[in-house]
C-alpha cells in the first residue's frame, strides 16, 4: 500500500473512532431516558393512569423509533384508555417495523389491528362554501383536503368550530362512540358578526347630565411653586435599570459557581494545584479553566450592572432640567367640615 493511501486509511479510521465515541453517548443517553420512561409508563399502566402513560410511552416511541417492544406497548395503553383509533394505528405501525425486522410479533400486531377495525369510529365534517373558513377539531386545524371524508377518530366528546373574518363564530360539540355508524357535522354558512349595540347609562339620559355633585375646597393657603407634569422618568432609565439588575445577577450567579469550582480544587488538590491525584482520577483543568472564567464574567458584568445602577438611580432621584427639585410640596387648608391637606409635586 502507497503511503498516501495508508494516510488516507488511517485519517478515515481516526475519523470514524471518533465519530463513533462522540454518537455513543448520545444514544446511550436516549436509551437509558427511553428505559425510564418504559418502566414510568408500566407503572402507571398497572394503576389504570391512562392519561399518564400513555405519553411515556409516545415519548420511547420518540427517542427509539422503530422499536417494536415500545409500539406494542403504546398501542396496549391507547386500547385500554379505549383510544381505539389511535391503537389500532400503532398496532398497524408495530407490524410494519415487525415485518420490516423479520419479527415474529408482526402477526400480533396485524390480529390486534384487525380486531380493532370495526369499533374505529369515523367523523364526516362537510363546509359549506365560503371564503376564509377555518374549521377546527378539538383545537387542531382541519384543512379542506380533510373535508367530506368518513376519518377515524377516538371515542369520546369532541368539538368541531369554524370561523371567518368578519363572520360570528361556529361550534358543535359531539359525543362519538366506539362501534357506532359514521358520524356527520355539517357546517353551515357562517352569519355576519354583529355589532355591539350601544348602551347609555340609567335609561336615556347622559351620564353628564347625572354626575354627582363635587365639593368645592377652598384654594390652597400658600400655593406651591408651579410644577411640570410633562417632567417624567424617560424609558431608557427603566431599559438600563433592568438590564444592570439582570447582570449583577449574573454576576451573582458566575461568583458562585467560581467559588464551588474553587472549592472543588481546594477539596481534590492542595492550594497551588501541585498535589492533585492522577488524572485518571481527577483532572483540575476543567474546574480551573471555569474558576477563571467565572472570574472574569464576575467582574466584568458586576461593574456594568453596578454602573447602570448607578445611572437610573441618578435619574430616577436626582436633579433634572425638567425639574430640579424633584419634590413633593403640600399645604393645609381649612375647611366648613375640618382641614384638607392638599399635596402635589413629582419623584419622576
Amino acid at each position: 500500500m502507497s503511503p498516501r493511501r495508508l494516510a488516507f486509511s488511517s485519517s478515515a479510521t481516526l475519523f470514524l473512532v471518533t465519530s463513533l465515541a462522540y454518537a455513543q453517548p448520545d444514544e446511550t443517553q436516549r436509551r437509558t431516558t427511553a428505559e425510564a420512561l418504559f418502566e414510568e409508563g408500566q407503572t402507571l399502566l398497572a394503576r389504570g393512569a391512562f392519561a399518564e402513560a400513555c405519553p411515556k410511552f409516545e415519548e420511547v416511541t420518540r427517542l427509539l423509533p422503530g422499536k417494536i417492544g415500545a409500539a406494542l406497548q403504546l398501542a396496549a395503553c391507547y386500547e385500554q384508555a379505549g383510544k381505539v383509533a389511535s391503537a389500532k394505528t400503532a398496532y398497524e405501525a408495530a407490524e410494519r417495523a415487525a415485518h420490516a425486522a423479520g419479527d415474529a410479533r408482526e402477526k400480533q400486531a396485524a390480529d390486534k389491528a384487525a380486531a380493532l377495525a370495526p369499533k374505529v369510529p369515523r367523523l364526516t365534517i362537510t363546509v359549506a362554501a365560503q371564503p376564509g373558513v377555518v374549521v377546527r377539531r378539538d383545537g387542531v386545524e382541519v384543512g379542506a383536503p380533510q373535508w367530506g371524508l368518513a376519518l377515524p377518530i377516538d371515542p369520546g366528546a369532541h368539538t368541531v368550530t369554524a370561523s371567518a373574518p368578519g363572520k360570528a363564530p361556529w361550534s358543535q360539540t359531539l359525543d362519538v362512540r366506539a362501534g357506532a355508524s359514521p358520524t356527520t357535522v355539517t357546517i353551515p354558512i357562517l352569519e355576519a358578526e354583529r355589532a355591539a349595540a350601544p348602551t347609555t347609562p340609567l335609561g336615556t339620559a347622559p351620564f353628564a347630565a347625572v354626575a354627582p355633585s363635587v365639593p368645592v375646597y377652598p384654594p390652597l393657603a400658600s400655593p406651591p411653586a408651579a410644577y411640570t407634569p410633562e417632567a417624567s422618568t424617560p424609558t431608557w432609565v427603566w431599559v438600563v435599570g433592568g438590564t444592570s439588575l439582570a447582570l449583577l445577577g449574573g454576576a451573582t450567579y458566575f461568583g458562585l459557581d467560581g467559588l464551588a469550582a474553587q472549592s472543588t480544587l481546594e477539596d481534590r488538590c492542595s492550594a497551588s494545584l501541585d498535589h492533585c491525584p492522577p488524572k485518571t482520577e481527577y483532572d483540575p483543568t476543567a474546574d480551573n479553566g471555569r474558576k477563571n472564567r467565572d472570574l472574569g464574567l464576575f467582574i466584568a458584568l458586576g461593574a456594568l450592572g453596578a454602573a447602570g445602577v448607578g445611572v437610573a438611580v441618578h435619574e430616577l432621584v436626582g436633579p433634572s432640567d425638567d425639574n430640579p427639585s424633584r419634590r413633593l410640596e403640600a399645604a393645609l387648608a381649612p375647611t366648613t367640615d375640618g382641614a384638607v391637606l392638599a399635596v402635589r409635586g413629582t419623584l419622576q
